[in-house]
């Protein structure tokens, strides 16, 4: 309401990186970027961890990438990377001119490889979803980083074949490495944030 009246407080309106980036999705029919509540998530996240190295796994068009970035300290970086050739080149157009990102294009698993990191947005269905990946997260996170995972249904709304259990957030809960939480972001989203503690 407050955006049709144009009164957005600064503080809601979109940063210019992240508008850029959502353009670049509507315009190459892209609908799987981070919602706008997890964005902000992000930005607050990063700002959290001054000089910190951080990594993205699925960059999709930059949006989530924007959203760290807005957080960031000037001392901090972040790695992204995006498998799809297309959407790495549009990433790395959005963040052109930023010293504090490297925008790669190719697999997630080889992201890790420069780590290890301070925060993991994974943002890369076969990097969050599937869970025999966890120890390779885990080892790419420094002790007291912070795992990422956006996109979770509240329980009220998961499919049948998971009301028994889910086993992504079973993965995460019972890992002994990590300590969780699961934050409501919205009516329709859950993030849980993982953090390493051995």
């Amino acid at each position: 309401m407050l955006a049709a009246w144009n009164q957005t407080p600064p503080a809601r309106t979109l940063p210019p990186r992240v508008a850029h980036a959502l353009a670049e999705a509507e315009r190459l029919n892209f609908d799987r970027s981070c919602s706008l509540e997890t964005g902000r998530l992000l930005r607050t996240l990063a700002a959290t961890r001054p000089g910190a190295r951080l990594t993205e796994l699925g960059s999709g068009t930059g949006v989530g990438a924007a959203w760290l970035l807005s957080g960031m300290s000037p001392g901090a970086h972040l790695l992204t990377t995006e498998a799809d050739a297309e959407r790495a080149s549009v990433t790395r157009e959005v963040l052109k001119g930023e010293a504090r990102v490297t925008a790669l294009h190719g697999d997630w698993q080889d992201a890790l490889a420069h780590g290890p990191f301070d925060l993991i947005f994974s943002d890369y269905a076969p990097a969050k979803r599937e869970t025999e990946h966890l120890d390779a997260l885990i080892a790419a996170l420094n002790l007291g980083g912070m795992l990422v995972l956006d996109n979770f249904s509240p329980p009220a709304l998961l499919p049948a074949a998971l009301h028994g259990g889910d086993p992504e957030r079973e993965g995460l809960w019972l890992c002994p490495r990590l300590t969780c939480t699961e934050v409501a972001v919205s009516a329709h989203e859950r993030v849980i944030l993982a953090v390493r503690k051995g």
